[in-house]
């Protein structure tokens, strides 16, 4: 007959040894999970835009980042990134094969004048993330506007001297039409600030385009 304290010392070295096999298989299983993941690594991709929105003919610059999605730290599994601007109708306009240092690349899109106004999409990808699902592409809408929509341009310059204590600034302003023809005559009213003070005044272009604003701080 076995005795009680002895069947429980058999019992709880039964229960140890179950314990301890579990254990073992959990942590093959995390062994093979991590050598998966590893073998199987995921790519994020995000681009820094220089700007929220667009006009046509200007250029988006861009910063690319690629990291490794396990570590968080920069990827050294693709060497290109694959950058692509797309249109509404979802139509592939530019694709740009860009090579990566460190997990880095830059960028730019030139908008071509032939481009209509609306809602771009730009898309970022490497080759390792097309073994996986589009879903981790990188994706971002951006919004094209038309700046030839415009009737009135202008542009300025300035001019500083310095006497003194006094500060005298010079700005020259042009206006022109879509055309880059001088709007002449016109009657313009402009504010000026300087520190904490705002001026208005009232002047009218000259047969350049042009007003000249003085001022003095």
């Amino acid at each position: 007959m076995i005795h009680k304290r002895s069947l429980y010392l058999i019992l709880l070295l039964l229960c140890t040894q179950i314990v301890n096999a579990q254990e073992k298989n959990i942590d093959a299983l995390l062994q093979r999970l991590d050598q998966y993941t590893t073998a199987n690594a995921q790519e994020k991709v995000h681009l820094h835009l220089d700007k929220p929105y667009y006009a046509i003919g200007d250029d988006i610059w861009f910063k690319a980042y690629v990291v490794n999605a396990k570590t968080g730290f920069p990827s050294n599994i693709s060497n290109i990134l694959y950058v692509e601007l797309i249109n509404e109708t979802d139509s592939l306009l530019t694709r740009l094969t860009l090579p990566m240092r460190n997990g880095i690349a830059w960028g730019d899109f030139k908008l071509s004048d032939l481009y209509a106004e609306g809602n771009y999409s730009i898309r970022a990808y490497t080759q390792w993330m097309r073994n996986s699902s589009p879903e981790f592409f990188f994706n971002k809408t951006v919004k094209i506007g038309n700046s030839w929509a415009n009737d009135l341009f202008t542009s300025a310059s300035h001019s500083i001297e310095i006497n003194g204590n006094l500060q005298k600034i010079t700005t020259t302003i042009k206006f022109t039409d879509k055309k880059e023809v001088p709007i002449e005559n016109a009657a313009v009213t402009y504010f000026v600030k300087t520190n904490d003070n705002t001026e208005r005044g009232r002047a009218k272009t000259n047969t350049e385009g042009e007003i000249t604003i003085v001022t003095t701080t």
